[in-house]
C-alpha cells in the first residue's frame, strides 16, 4: 500500500522548466535577422579589421620599454579577445555586437595610445581623428543602450544622437582637440547617470 501511494504521488509530480523571459518585458535584447544581421556583421568585421590594422601599425612605430608592454600590448589584446568571444557567441544580438565593437575600439585603439600614433603620422591626422570619433560614438551608444539595446527614455535617444553627431563633427576640428574630449565626457557622464537610473527604476532583476 505505501508503495502504491508513493507511485501515485510520484506520477502526479511534474517537472516544469522555469519560464523564459516574457515577451515584451525588456529582458531580452534586440535580435537581428536577415539582411539587417548581415549588414551589421559586415560593419563589425570591417571596423574591427581596420582597428586591428591600425593597432598593429602603431605597435610597429612604437619603441616600447618592458614596463610599457602590459599596458600597450597585453591589455589591448585582452580587450580584443573578449570582443571576439562576444561576437562569436552573440553576433545576432544588437547589444552583443555593440559591446564587442566597443571593447575592440576602447582597448586596442583608444586607451592603448594607438590613436595618438596614427594621428601623428603625416597625412593621417583627419583619418585618425575620425576613427577616434567613431570609437567614442560607439562608447556613448553602449552607455545608453546597455544591457538590452533599448533606450531608457525618449530623451535618451535624441541626446545620444546629438552627442554622437557632435563627436563626429568635432573630430574634424584638429586645431581644437579638447572640444571633442569635452563633448565625449559630457555624453559619457549623462550616459552613466542614465545607467544608474535604469538600474534602480527600470531594469528587471535579471538585468541587474
Amino acid at each position: 500500500m505505501p508503495l502504491n501511494l508513493m507511485g501515485a504521488n510520484a506520477s502526479s509530480i511534474s517537472i516544469s522548466k522555469s519560464p523564459g523571459p516574457v515577451k515584451g518585458d525588456g529582458s531580452r535584447g534586440i535580435q537581428l535577422t536577415g539582411r539587417t544581421l548581415t549588414i551589421a556583421r559586415l560593419v563589425w568585421i570591417s571596423l574591427s579589421l581596420l582597428v586591428a590594422g591600425l593597432y598593429i601599425w602603431a605597435i610597429s612605430l612604437w619603441n616600447l620599454s618592458a614596463e610599457e608592454v602590459p599596458f600597450s600590448i597585453l591589455m589591448p589584446l585582452g580587450y580584443f579577445v573578449i570582443g571576439l568571444v562576444i561576437f562569436w557567441r552573440k553576433s545576432d544580438d544588437l547589444m552583443g555586437l555593440l559591446t564587442s565593437l566597443m571593447l575592440i575600439f576602447f582597448g586596442p585603439y583608444l586607451i592603448s595610445g594607438a590613436n595618438i600614433i596614427v594621428s601623428e603620422q603625416p597625412g593621417w591626422e583627419i583619418f585618425g581623428a575620425v576613427m577616434v570619433g567613431i570609437g567614442s560614438t560607439v562608447v556613448i551608444f553602449f552607455l545608453f543602450l546597455f544591457p538590452n539595446g533599448r533606450f531608457v527614455a525618449g530623451w535618451a535617444r535624441w541626446f545620444t544622437l546629438l552627442v554622437s553627431f557632435l563627436i563626429v563633427i568635432t573630430s574634424f576640428a584638429t586645431n581644437w582637440p579638447n572640444l571633442e574630449v569635452i563633448v565625449f565626457l559630457l555624453g559619457a557622464f549623462v550616459g552613466l547617470l542614465s545607467q544608474v537610473y535604469r538600474y534602480f527604476r527600470v531594469s528587471k532583476p535579471l538585468q541587474r
